[in-house]
């Protein structure tokens, strides 16, 4: 269970930390632009 609830909650983490890595990036490519 335990592993179960940590592999998912890792998968959030990953999923947000990439959200934050696109947005980040778009908004340099603006600066750029």
């Amino acid at each position: 269970m335990g592993k179960l609830s940590n592999s998912k909650f890792g998968t959030l983490l990953a999923k947000s930390a990439s959200e934050q890595l696109r947005r980040r990036t778009t908004a340099v490519h603006k600066e750029l632009l």
